[in-house]
């Protein structure tokens, strides 16, 4: 579960977002909102990407407490990545499943599941935005955590 408590996200001296109390339970949701009505700000935040005033807690976790512990569950992924053309998928992928305590099985499944092995070993300078999607996916998905919110 996610809770939201007191959450402000200001701009400029500006608030952009207020939303005093959320609880968001295990599960898929759809947030639903015009352009620039505060989505991908929003996300940022629960992502632990963005400063904000308030708490937000996802699983007991506290993200101003323990914030490590934290974004180690939590995954953000761009609607168009940007990865550096001299990376790899494995490059990536290693290195969010070292962060996120991944064991090799886990990456294992989602190369298989994402049918990333093609691909898996060259440079992401040569990607179809398919396949950046994919390590965007598979990132989200090789951690320890059995819990996975979409």
């Amino acid at each position: 579960m996610i809770q939201i408590e007191q959450y402000k996200k200001s701009y400029g001296g500006a608030i952009v977002l207020d939303v005093p109390k959320l609880e968001i339970p295990f599960g898929v949701h759809w947030i639903k909102g015009k352009n620039g009505s505060g989505k991908t700000t929003f996300f940022k935040s629960v992502a632990g990407l963005l400063p904000f005033e308030g708490e937000i807690i996802l699983n007991d976790i506290s993200l101003k407490r323990h914030s490590v512990a934290y974004r180690r569950q939590v995954n953000y992924g761009e609607a168009e990545p940007y990865y550096p053309a001299f990376l790899t998928a494995k490059d990536l992928i290693q290195f969010v499943a070292r962060a996120k305590r991944a064991s090799a099985t886990q990456i294992d499944f989602m190369l298989e599941q994402l049918d990333m092995h093609s691909f898996y070993e060259k440079s992401c300078g040569t990607y179809s935005s398919g396949y950046a999607q994919k390590i965007v996916f598979s990132v989200g998905f090789s951690r320890s955590s059995k819990r996975n919110y979409a």
